[in-house]
């Protein structure tokens, strides 16, 4: 037994050599790690800082270009209205008080003159060769005023009714277009101007001494300051690095040349210093911006800094962490037995589909082993013994309610199985949960093993087949009935028929006899007829296999066949029949001439049928304008003032064979039930009004569409005739019985 503990403390603690090289490989991954960051970000931070440097200068030759540019448009915007002198010295005055120029004057084609103060002018007054091209506006040389700056002489040409008068001259400072914009880089040493043509300075600002004065070479201010910088910058091999750097003042005077922007790296007096130049999109003047280069990378310092801190403390972090690992590690082997047990339960709780749990009533503390009990109450087991209150809310049933009271008194002395519902939380509905509990003794004391599992769809699943057994004995009883009804309709003509061909025998030599039992026979059949017709029909409109043939129908003709119909056997009655469908015209449609035919005669046969004599009966046609484009909206309106229907028959009024019976007018009572399947069909609808001994009313709203155009009579004609030879339906007379 003591070589086996042994080997299995050997195999579960680490050997202290391993630890130590452990150690020893995690620090000097660290510190390489440290080491290539803080390489790269160093290599970051130059970069950025030379093209945020690069970017301020840029920023301050667009700048001077725009001061240019506000300078040239207010000369050329200068204009005369008279070659008077005095007439145009005020306008001189104005323009050099608007911008602050030195000098404004005007020179007519004689050579005479006035400055904007109203003294005399002559262009050779000016030092500077002024020469101008004919009709051109152009600027002089750069040259040192009287005042002591550098400027330069604008020049343009007035024209007073497309001839010229003389020539404006303008002594503009190049301190104009300096501006606030060149001194306005964070920590730099100065800036220039200069001409990239010729390397001239222009402008130099006052920050430090050891700058180029201005009329020397700018060129050479940059060649000599590189020159002294390769020489003697310790930092030289690391700048030298930077693919933004140029290296020589050659290469950097073509780019300017091709306007592009230079960054170069010099010893301007005893400063390692970034000297920017950038064109300024006005011509060939440049600007350039000298920084210290400590100034640009200071944040590449502090990173080193703080990058050196943290690698120290990573390091002792890590010490620290490697002990406290191994303290941990034994506490981990102490605590093996607890995690295996909880993976057991883990494992439980993904493969079973139900709820496993010990419960302790002395102590009520209840361990769960496979926690699916939430998903089946919403809350847990715990939740639901503490809780009493919750049976409430969850509509526990008695069976579930007396199975947790037992739970929390302890009184479970066997084993128990059965079910309860309770109403879920997260969805509302009713589940059903199967339950088996039994009493045993784990760690030291009684508890009791408690296994719920949702039985709700097994239950579901039977109710559902219950409810589809007795849909299925409706249906069929349905069947029986219908049946049963037939064969009561089908006899009664039948026994009609039979009896009279009987009686006919016997009467062969009574000619009245024999022809009035023809006529009852005759009736009879077409009864028999119209009850086959009639069960026919619903039975196909029913089961989807009508066919309803959509051809060109005019509402007009429609209509006036109806009445053709209809007023005979209101005439019969001695009722009083309307027909308002006069508006209607000769609308074009699209749609079953003989089945919207066939729909509207039922209606009006039973209109006529439950309607007393001298009663009235009406047929209304409307039309309304369709949601639908290309659509019309029809409603048709049959009302009568006959007998009525109560509001309890109302409710079975489109059944198949349902009749009231206070009536002794025949019918087979599939009437309606035809009308009901063809305003379905069709995709209408229909609404009854009725009071008993006031009469009914129906209406049916029908969407048809409108015929594109009206073919000619041979074409109409021959579509019509078509229509009807494939059989769609019965024919008007057929159709009329109900």
């Amino acid at each position: 037994m003591a070589p086996e503990r042994q080997n299995t403390r050997r195999e579960g603690v680490p050997h202290s050599k391993i630890i130590v090289a452990v150690v020893v490989v995690a620090v000097a991954v660290l510190v390489g790690v440290m080491l290539s960051v803080a390489s790269y970000l160093n290599r970051w931070l130059q970069s950025t800082g030379e093209d945020e440097a690069l970017a301020f200068t840029e920023q301050a030759a667009q700048s001077v270009g725009e001061r240019a540019l506000l300078i040239q448009s207010a000369i050329g915007a200068f204009t005369v209205e008279d070659d008077d002198l005095s007439r145009i010295q005020p306008a001189l005055l104005a323009l050099k008080n608007s911008m602050g120029f030195s000098g404004v004057a005007f020179a007519s084609e004689d050579g005479n003159g006035v400055t904007a103060e109203g003294k005399p002018f002559k262009p050779s007054d000016f030092p500077q060769d002024i020469s101008l091209s004919q009709g051109e506006m152009g600027y002089s040389a750069a040259f040192l005023s009287a005042s002591g700056q550098y400027s330069r002489i604008a020049q343009k040409p007035l024209f007073l009714d497309g001839r010229k008068i003389g020539t404006l001259y303008v002594e503009i400072p190049l301190s104009m277009v300096a501006s606030d914009s060149i001194g306005s880089f964070r920590q730099h040493l100065g800036a220039f101007l200069f001409d990239s043509a010729t390397g001239e300075v222009l402008l130099v600002s006052s920050e430090m001494a050891n700058f180029p004065v201005a009329g020397t070479s700018a060129y050479q201010f940059v060649g000599d300051s590189m020159d002294r910088w390769q020489r003697g910058a310790s930092g030289a091999p690391a700048l030298l690095g930077s693919d933004r750097l140029t290296s020589t003042v050659g290469e950097a005077e073509n780019l300017l040349r091709r306007d592009q922007s230079v960054i170069v790296v010099g010893l301007v007096g005893d400063s390692e210093c970034y000297i920017c130049l950038a064109p300024t999109g006005r011509g060939s003047w440049c600007v350039g911006n000298v920084l210290t280069v400590d100034s640009v990378r200071a944040d590449a310092s502090m990173v080193s800094a703080a990058l050196d801190v943290a690698m120290g403390f990573s390091a002792v972090c890590l010490v620290i962490a490697i002990a406290v690992a191994l303290l941990l590690y034994y506490r981990q082997l102490r605590a093996q037995q607890s995690e295996m047990k909880a993976r057991l339960y883990s494992a439980f709780s993904d493969l079973m589909e139900f709820g496993v749990s010990l419960y302790s009533p002395s102590d009520g503390r209840l361990t769960t082993i496979v926690a699916k009990n939430k998903r089946i109450f919403g809350h847990t087991l715990e939740e639901l013994l503490a809780t009493p209150a919750l049976e409430e809310q969850l509509k526990v049933s008695v069976q579930g309610r007396v199975l947790l009271e037992r739970l929390r008194r302890g009184a479970v002395r066997e084993t128990m199985r059965g079910q309860f519902s309770l109403v879920s939380t997260l969805t509302g509905r009713k589940r059903f949960v199967d339950y088996s509990v039994k009493p045993l003794r784990y760690e030291g004391k009684d508890q009791i093993l408690v296994v719920l599992r949702d039985d709700t769809e097994t239950v579901t699943m039977e109710l559902s087949m219950k409810e589809a057994m007795r849909s299925a004995e409706a249906a069929n009883q349905a069947k029986s009935a219908f049946l049963s009804q037939m064969s009561h309709e089908i006899r009664t003509p039948m026994n009609v028929i039979i009896g009279k061909l009987h009686l006919a025998r016997h009467h062969v030599n009574d000619t009245a006899r024999i022809e009035t039992d023809l006529e009852d026979i005759e009736r009879a059949s077409n009864h028999l007829l119209e009850l086959i017709n009639e069960v026919l029909d619903i039975s196909k409109i029913e089961s989807g296999k009508v066919n309803f043939i959509d051809a060109p129908l005019s509402l007009g003709e429609l209509v006036r066949s109806i009445d053709d119909l209809i007023e005979p056997q209101c005439a019969h009655k001695r009722q009083h029949y309307c027909s308002q469908a006069s508006e209607v015209g000769d609308v074009m449609l699209i749609g079953d001439e003989t089945r919207l035919r066939q729909l509207l005669v039922n209606l009006l046969t039973n209109a006529v049928k439950y309607t007393p004599e001298g009663g009235n009966v009406s047929f209304a046609v409307e039309m309304r304008p369709s949601r639908v484009e290309g659509y019309q909206t029809l409603v048709f309106t049959v009302a009568d003032n006959g007998i009525g229907m109560s509001h309890e028959y109302l409710g079975h009024l489109y059944e198949p064979f349902a009749m009231e019976g206070r009536s002794s007018a025949e019918g087979t009572g599939l009437g309606l039930s035809i009308v009901k399947s063809l305003v379905n069909a069709m995709g209408g609808s229909i609404e009854v009004e009725s009071q008993l001994g006031r009469g009914t009313k129906f209406t049916v709203v029908l969407d048809k569409r409108l015929a594109c155009e009206v073919p000619d009579c041979e074409a109409w004609a021959a579509v019509r005739a078509a229509a009807r030879y494939t059989g769609v339906g019965k024919a008007p007379a057929a159709a009329a019985a109900v």
